[in-house]
């Protein structure tokens, strides 16, 4: 699913997939302690955070609105 987000806001959007057992200083940093999380940032600033599975309606609605803010 985010693959097809990805491509969908490929002009607009980033996304990008961080392997926490690969950079467990990311998880630290960031203070991830559940899989799957999502983290939404904007001007290099994290915005929203998702834990758990979303659906797609969900993570599409939030970029709109951070692309729209």
């Amino acid at each position: 699913m985010l693959d097809e987000i990805a491509t969908e806001q490929a002009d607009k959007s980033v996304i990008a997939e961080v392997n926490i057992d690969e950079s467990p200083e990311l998880a630290v940093h960031f203070g991830i302690t559940f899989i799957s999380t999502l983290i939404v940032f904007k001007n290099g600033q994290a915005v929203r955070t998702f834990s758990g599975v979303q659906s797609r309606r969900e993570l599409s609605r939030t970029l709109a609105a951070f692309h729209a803010a």
